[in-house]
């Protein structure tokens, strides 16, 4: 894979983990009922029903972040000789 497209994929990947860790901790003062997730590529309201799949969202996410580090810290450099 392509070293800049894994760098956008992890960048993304922690962005929308941001994402859904602001909208847990929202819901987890309790002084709100529902919390409006904005990913830039999707928007949904999520309620306290919903905290469970947030955790299980969050989860995946950090899974998928740390699969995609571990791919670009295994990425080949070229090496060139110099003579």
């Amino acid at each position: 894979m392509d070293h800049i497209f894994l760098k956008q994929r992890i960048e993304k990947a922690k962005n929308t983990i941001i994402a859904y860790e602001d909208a847990l901790i929202a819901l987890s003062a309790g002084n709100i009922q529902s919390y409006m997730i904005d990913t830039g590529q999707t928007k949904q309201t999520v309620t306290m029903q919903d905290i469970e799949k947030i955790n299980n969202i969050i989860a995946s996410l950090e899974n998928k972040l740390a699969t995609l580090t571990a791919r670009i810290n295994n990425i080949p450099t070229h090496v060139v000789p110099l003579w």
